[in-house]
């Protein structure tokens, strides 16, 4: 059986893994030379066996008839090969349609006027390139284009890693399926995909993906993919752009984000790094979440970049806003307009601080302690932080150590001068109200003092200490049988000269 063998100008391929495109600027005129071949092989055979040394004939072999006598000379030099990423090969093609007993499998592909389907006979000689339309219907394929979403793109394509002879100007130049044009496509082409990333190492390699996502080294779909240079030089310098989901433009998103982020937070981190979030959360409370995200490292992509304009809890220093606080925020890699998110309702700056006492509300989550100093500032009298009459009940907060005091506080001035005033301070004496009317404090003052010597300085000075506990006075021992001399000595010495007139570590 005889098998034709098309002459191409387009393709060659001597391997299972890998087609080399072969193409010149003045292509050979077949059609012109049809009387003179009555085959293909003729002068492809190389291309039917994988010899590439006959896959072309030699160019002088045209000059037994260009020889300026019998036709005029020409300057043919053949076809120049060009690097592609197809996958084929014509030698296991042709043989398996030898085996099918097809004879002329050729001019399936690469004749010009040849429907694929059998309906209009080819003509011998009238040679065109193969187009993948003629590949989908010979494969019985069920992707309706080439760029069809459901296409196996592996099914002829190497993976881009593995297309290295493609110039930096061919991966840029590569088509885009229109899938990828669709409004909703950044944020789901995720889920779309799945683990799944065969078809997109075709034209996509890590770097790709990198460029936006924050999280790209702990994806496995995006470190399945292949490291590229090229790739790297294209997306050098281009900003990322991401898409808001539909679930963010929800009204009730700003109070509803938090249990979503702690129910996968490396959802989040698809698009967002520690600094999206600190944008807004300057407090404390969401740190072990916030940590969780991504820092933004080089190398992966900076996340979401939010811009925040706020508004200001009070107007200092004369009145407190009855409006809603709001912050304002719009995205620098996002086309959506600016958002406003309203934080409190109306009227809370001034009624803010029941609920600020009762803990209900997450404060720390947005603010650090110093917001609340700004206008708590204790003896200032700028802003009032305690209910009223509280200064006749606050010493069972005090003492109960319920509240921090030295969060406002300096608790050794700003106590004393009252409870100097209404003799409320110890002076020595061993039975004042402050020490809950005990008899005996004075035996037994050790134990409050090591569990809570702040609450000591409120009424007390050093000197009042160093009456008893001093090696000049009577010499009273304050320290418990673990006490550890020599580290204390080694991390502050001056401080054991309060009470020693010497190192007391030397003998």
């Amino acid at each position: 059986m005889r098998i034709r063998i098309l002459a191409l100008a387009a393709a060659l391929a001597l391997g299972s893994t890998g087609w080399a495109v072969w193409r010149s600027d003045a292509r050979f005129p077949h059609e012109r030379h049809a009387k003179l071949f009555t085959s293909c092989e003729s002068c492809h055979s190389g291309i039917v066996s994988g010899v590439a040394e006959k896959a072309y004939p030699a160019v002088a072999s045209c000059t037994s008839c260009h020889n300026g006598t019998d036709a005029k000379t020409i300057g043919w030099r053949g076809p120049a090969r060009v690097a592609t990423n197809l996958r084929f090969s014509h030698v296991e093609h042709t043989r398996k349609s030898a085996r099918a007993g097809e004879t002329q499998m050729c001019l399936s592909c690469h004749s010009a006027d040849h429907d694929g389907e059998g309906t209009k006979p080819a003509r011998f000689m009238v040679v065109a390139r193969a187009e993948p339309s003629k590949c989908i219907a010979c494969h019985e394929h069920q992707a309706p284009e080439h760029l069809a979403e459901s296409n196996v793109c592996s099914t002829c394509h190497k993976t881009l890693a593995r297309a290295t002879e493609l110039p930096d100007s061919t991966l840029a130049a590569f088509p885009k399926p229109r899938s990828h044009e669709g409004a909703t496509f950044l944020s789901s082409h995720g889920k779309q995909l799945g683990a799944d990333v065969s078809s997109c190492a075709t034209c996509h390699a890590r770097e790709s993906c990198a460029r936006c996502h924050p999280n790209a080294d702990r994806q496995p779909a995006i470190t399945a993919l292949e490291k590229d240079t090229r790739v790297a030089r294209l997306v050098s310098g281009k900003r990322p752009k991401y898409s808001t989901p539909d679930d963010h433009l929800r009204t009730d998103w700003n109070t509803t984000h938090a249990a979503a982020a702690r129910k996968s937070v490396e959802s989040c981190a698809n698009c967002h790094a520690q600094a999206s979030c600190q944008a807004c959360h300057q407090g404390e409370l969401t740190a072990k979440s916030i940590g969780a995200l991504p820092a933004g490292e080089r190398g992966n992509g900076p996340g979401v970049q939010l811009q925040v304009a706020r508004v200001r809890l009070v107007d200092r220093p004369t009145r407190v806003t009855d409006g809603p606080v709001e912050i304002r925020v719009s995205s620098m890699n996002d086309s959506a307009p600016p958002r406003t998110i309203r934080i409190h309702p109306a009227g809370f700056g001034a009624g803010h601080s029941s609920a600020a006492a009762s803990e209900r509300t997450t404060c720390s989550g947005c603010h650090q302690q110093r917001f609340c100093e700004s206008c708590h500032e204790g003896s200032s009298g700028a802003r009032r932080f305690h209910t009223s009459a509280y200064m006749s009940k606050h010493a069972a907060d005090a003492y109960g150590q319920e509240k921090n005091c030295s969060s406002c506080h300096n608790t050794e001035s700003f106590c004393r001068s009252c409870h100097v005033k209404s003799g409320l301070n110890a002076n020595g004496n061993g039975g004042v109200a402050a020490h809950t009317g005990q008899p005996a404090w004075l035996l037994q003052h050790s134990e409050a003092a090591r569990q809570g010597l702040a609450g000591c300085t409120s009424c007390h000075q050093q000197r009042d200490c160093l009456r008893c506990h001093s090696t000049l006075s009577w010499k009273v021992n304050p320290h418990g049988g673990s006490f550890d001399a020599k580290r204390v000595s080694a991390r502050n010495k001056q401080m054991c000269l309060a009470c020693h007139i010497g190192d007391p570590l030397k003998p």
